[in-house]
């Protein structure tokens, strides 16, 4: 494990990391802090450039997306391209090599705030620290998404949703610290009628497992060839499970003690299944296989 120190010198423009100086962030933002600002200040610029990322546009498709007269985006076309961000193909604009580059961060940077601004409540009152670097850094996959939560009139509808879920689906993927009853048997329906499933648990609860009021469950569910349970000693403080069709993702209160069964994000969209399956694929490259008892 690598371990950084970092300290500042002299210098107000260099940090030192692992003894070795290097620029910090807060002078190249002072160098260019009108460059960085021309383009953010500017609701057009930065329309044209998140727009121009999935495909070349022209001018008529670059008006309906920004609401804008050609007489106030073509201005701004012209300002991208004297930045060599943008240029023209054929009849249409699209992004340079450094422009792609430079609008991929702002994409992952607006996403990001956004799904921390969209969920702001849930974020302050759960613990991230089950959440590793690399799938935070990608948390604004989880835009399309909402919350979940138990209410006076309907005190168990995360887990109604849940389930109701997870019976429609035959692939099951789940990375979780804890479990209940309801929840082994809902992955024992599964197994059931041929469906994959792989689990991977931390050691704690692999202990559990064989305890009661588990034991039972656990050895019947372990009798299904098409299971694969796997155990972490990674630290986990999170319920997560992604199927074909969803993405729950459960996390434990701000103190990382216990669950939060009250409320999850739930999504169906591409994107946020996708993130769901990098979150089990990360902790099943740090677990092992258990074997069948």
């Amino acid at each position: 494990m690598n371990i950084y120190y970092v300290t500042w010198v002299k210098s107000e423009s260099m940090i030192k990391v692992n003894g070795e100086n290097h620029i910090s962030s807060t002078t190249v933002y002072g160098k260019i802090e009108d460059e960085i600002k021309s383009i953010y200040r500017s609701r057009l610029q930065t329309q044209i450039l998140l727009s121009l990322i999935e495909e070349n546009k022209n001018l008529s498709q670059l008006r309906e997306i920004t609401g804008s007269s050609s007489q106030a985006v073509i201005p701004k076309i012209r300002i991208l391209e004297s930045s060599q961000l943008v240029k023209e193909d054929g009849s249409n604009y699209c992004l340079s090599p450094m422009g792609r580059i430079l609008a991929s961060k702002m994409q992952d940077y607006i996403l990001t705030f956004g799904v921390f601004s969209k969920f702001k409540d849930f974020w302050v009152k759960h613990h991230l620290g089950g959440i590793p670097e690399p799938l935070l850094n990608d948390i604004g996959d989880l835009i399309d998404s909402e919350i979940i939560r138990e209410t006076t009139e309907d005190v168990s509808k995360v887990l109604s949703t849940y389930f109701s879920c997870l019976r429609e689906s035959r692939q099951v993927f789940v990375v979780s610290s804890m479990t209940s009853i309801e929840l082994i048997d809902a992955v024992i329906e599964r197994l059931a009628k041929g469906f994959p499933v792989e689990v991977v648990i931390t050691r704690d609860l692999f202990v559990k497992l064989d305890k009661e009021p588990y034991t039972e469950k656990y050895y019947e569910m372990m009798q299904f060839s098409n299971l694969k349970l796997m155990v972490t000693e990674e630290y986990v403080r999170v319920g997560t499970t992604v199927t074909e069709n969803f993405l729950s993702f459960g996390l434990y209160k701000t103190d990382g003690m216990l669950f939060d069964i009250t409320e999850q994000i739930f999504s169906c969209d591409r994107k946020a299944l996708g993130w769901g399956k990098k979150f089990f694929q990360y902790y099943k490259n740090r677990s092992v296989i258990v074997k069948v008892p």
